[in-house]
């Protein structure tokens, strides 16, 4: 039986559950290291000579070695890149070109992994503040007012961080350091005169009470802006001498020098949304205009007035994602930095008369130092868990707010633990950690999306009003973000429906951002696509989620990703029919590709020949692999030669997975355990039967590794001949002392017998004569052998 939570057909299959890890490496490989170059800008000489350096072109070239070969040998699967150089005299009208190798960058495999050093690792999407501008706010504690205030957040460069006073003055900390009056910032950005700043806001001042920018004038020490250069100088490099040319170059470094600072194409983005403006999102508007500080500090004075609300810093629209494409990208940016900085120093040392060729300029090291330690100890990059295929194919849907620049666990408030009404179709709620992680650490919902600028979107179809005022279900699936959704009615998908499409009934149920009503069905714009986008895949594959105690099904869901394949897996008797297709999205099954016959089968391969096509296509299987989880990967092959086969056909699946579907375990009949009259929970009775017929069984490979050390008295030995054991105990060892391939071992056997020499004591007589007689072979040796756990 295969129940589905829907009350009709599902229109939207499920999508490729780790695209997310795969597009955006494909994005970074396409346009996210361009971007860099771009933003690099060309690299001056600062001698004077006139030396121009520009880098263009980045090239991923072809790899260095397969997957398979990385896994065996314990190699990293990259492959070198390179970057096409041009330097150049403008004086001298001379330019030299060369091509660049930049060193190696890890690849990402066809599973959404990356092979370093031998072992599969993933990098874990992190949730984080978006860039642009926040709007908070505060209940004074002596007044009791209401005080609001703004954070710009930009990509790169200072921040800024408005307040207002309980006098009405409103001041900006750059940087957090100590304040200055917004107005002073307003002067560096064109509105030089107190007139000028006065008229910009005459329509937002509304207050009788209080007139917030003439009590931000009436504090402000500066009239033009020089002197507003100079307060800001004064305030940031306090102690330095005032001189009004470091001041205007201080000023422009900050906001006008787009390597210094820039809101992103993110940030431009969310600042034409938050403040309802209409530049193009272009590199020369990314910078901070003068309307957006307009806007800020009118929207600021709205707040204070009562006439707007503050953000809702936990809002999805106010968070977003970053993938490896972008992680990686930030990494290799550092790292580009950093050579630049030694590009100017080689440029200084260089003979003046001979441009210099540009391979003497570049050296990649820095570059692929910070690649290097980004995978090997950032926080993000993970050894992969591969304790069954879902748990491998739900890590790399991972989502953490913990990372470079995100929370820590220390303080992160319970709001950003908690679920919110944005995380719908977004964020799993039932799927976290037990324990200090929890809330920090999520994972996406099965129909997540994420858009071009890292937000989180969530499908819906589209509904449209008729000419005899009923509504009816399109076509059209849209995919929504949460700022989306906060402007237009949405309703449940348990809404009833006649077969034309047309939704039943004159009330149901609603949504608009946190506001949930029960209104009129004309209401309605978008519909749910089915209940389960609610959920990730983990508690997705818990049949009528619907009825079970919300802690219990987390405690499921934790637990199917802790569960180890057995040997012999079974589909489970009743299923919520996303089994199958988690199963291929895993990698655990490979099916044909479209209609053909199978050429040959046996337990290592299976080659098969696809209608249409003249070549053979070989898929191998792969034996009792040792996972990073000591988990067993083996494969089974399901298909006998000659066999006709279809598109979708299972060929061979792996551990975890019978006839195609996910099986995380197996069916057993059990009996409640009654105790007087009364059952609790989990208390079960189960056969003996299941321990005789191995039904639970599971295989495991472990590496036991034991070292041979130089003592101070001597080195220790592997050896057959250990002292006070018995022949018993070292029948599995063979003359050198190392257990024999295929030997059935148990806990407490001997794998490897070492010897270790033991501190010289004061001998006996007879112990004398032993030596005497037999030489060094008469010592007190130590038994140091390795035992099996």
């Amino acid at each position: 039986m295969r129940y589905s939570f829907s009350k009709r057909k599902i229109a939207l299959p499920l999508p490729n559950l780790f695209s997310i890890q795969i597009d955006s490496y494909e994005w970074l490989r396409k346009e996210g290291l361009q971007e860099i170059l771009n933003e690099l800008g060309t690299i001056e000489d600062n001698s004077g000579r006139g030396w121009l350096l520009t880098l263009t072109d980045p090239v991923i070239e072809k790899e260095n070695l397969t997957v398979e070969d990385a896994l065996r040998n314990g190699r990293t699967y990259d492959a070198p890149w390179y970057v096409k150089a041009i330097i150049e005299d403008p004086i001298k009208k001379q330019k030299k070109h060369q091509t660049m190798y930049m060193g190696d960058i890890p690849l990402m495999t066809k599973r959404g992994t990356f092979i370093i050093n031998g072992v599969e690792r993933v990098v874990i999407n992190q949730l984080i503040r978006s860039e642009g501008v926040l709007f908070t706010g505060e209940f004074s504690p002596i007044t009791g007012q209401f005080l609001a205030g703004a954070k710009v957040l930009p990509r790169s460069g200072v921040w800024l961080e408005f307040e207002t006073s309980r006098s009405g003055v409103i001041s900006v900390r750059i940087d957090r350091k100590r304040k200055i009056t917004a107005t002073t910032l307003l002067r560096i950005f064109g509105l030089e005169t107190d007139e000028d700043i006065q008229g910009a806001f005459s329509e937002i001042e509304t207050n009788p009470e209080i007139n917030y920018i003439e009590s931000t004038v009436a504090k402000d020490p500066a009239s033009s802006y020089e002197e507003a250069c100079m307060e800001i100088y004064r305030k940031m490099r306090p102690g330095e001498p005032l001189v009004l040319e470091n001041a205007k170059a201080l000023v422009e470094a900050m906001f006008f020098n787009k390597r210094r600072y820039s809101l992103g194409a993110v940030g431009r983005f969310k600042f034409n949304q938050t403040l309802g403006l209409d530049f193009p999102n272009e590199p020369e508007h990314r910078l901070l205009h003068l309307e957006d500080l307009i806007k800020i500090i009118s929207r600021i004075i709205e707040i204070n007035n009562g006439l707007a609300s503050e953000s809702d810093v936990d809002f999805l629209g106010n968070r977003r994602i970053k993938s490896i494409g972008e992680l990686l990208q930030w990494q290799v940016r550092i790292g580009f930095l950093r050579m630049e900085k030694n590009i100017k120093e080689r440029m200084s040392l260089s003979p003046r008369e001979v441009l210099p060729e540009p391979s003497t300029l570049i050296s990649p090291r820095a570059i692929t130092a910070s690649i290097h330690s980004f995978f090997a100890t950032g926080q993000l990059s993970q050894l992969h868990d591969q304790q069954n295929p879902l748990t491998a194919l739900d890590h790399l849907r991972r989502v953490s707010v913990l990372g470079p620049g995100g929370l820590t666990k220390e303080r992160a408030s319970m709001s950003v633990r908690d679920v919110h009404y944005s995380s719908f179709g977004r964020i799993c709620p039932v799927r976290t950690p037990e324990g200090p992680s929890i809330g920090l650490i999520n994972y996406l919902a099965m129909y997540a999306h994420v858009n071009e600028y890292g937000f989180l979107e969530t499908p819906y179809i589209k509904l449209e009003k008729q000419k005899d005022g009923r509504i009816k279900l399109t076509d059209e699936i849209v995919f929504l973000a949460a700022y989306d959704e906060a402007n237009v009615y949405i309703t449940d998908q348990s809404v009833d429906i006649d077969e034309n499409g047309y939704i039943l009934g004159k009330q149901v149920p609603l949504r608009k951002g946190p506001t949930f009503i029960l209104g009129d069905v004309s209401l309605a714009e978008y519909v749910e696509v089915v209940p389960r986008q609610a959920v990730g895949i983990s508690a997705g594959l818990i049949p009528f989620l619907q009825n079970d105690d919300i802690v219990r099904s987390l405690v499921a869901a934790q637990q199917m990703s802790q569960a180890v394949p057995l040997v012999s897996p079974k589909k489970p008797y009743v299923g919520t029919g996303i089994e199958k297709e988690i199963a291929e999205n895993s990698g655990a099954v490979t099916v044909a590709e479209k209609a053909g016959v199978v050429d040959f089968a046996d337990g290592e391969k299976v080659v098969v020949l696809y209608d249409g096509e003249k070549k053979k296509v070989e898929y191998k299987t792969a034996k009792f692999l040792q996972t990073n989880s000591d988990t067993c990967y083996n494969q089974r092959v399901k298909v006998i030669t000659g066999q006709k086969i279809k598109k979708g056909d299972v060929l061979m699946e792996g551990p975890a997975v019978d006839d195609g579907e996910i099986a995380i375990g197996t069916n057993v009949t059990v009996a409640y355990m009654i105790y007087e009259g009364l059952e609790f929970e989990d208390g079960i009775v189960i056969s003996d039967r299941l321990v005789r017929e191995d039904v639970f069984t599971s295989i495991h490979v472990s590496d036991y590794i034991l070292p041979i050390l130089e003592t101070k008295l001597g080195p220790e030995e592997i050896t057959r001949d250990i002292p006070n054991v018995s022949e018993e105990s070292l029948r599995n060892l063979d003359e050198d002392g190392i257990v024999a391939v295929g030997s059935k071992v148990k806990s407490g056997d001997i794998l490897v017998g070492k010897v270790a020499p033991k501190g010289e004591v004061d001998l006996t007589a007879e112990e004398r004569l032993l030596r005497a007689i037999f030489g060094e072979k008469a010592k007190d040796v130590r038994d140091n052998s390795l035992t099996m756990p």
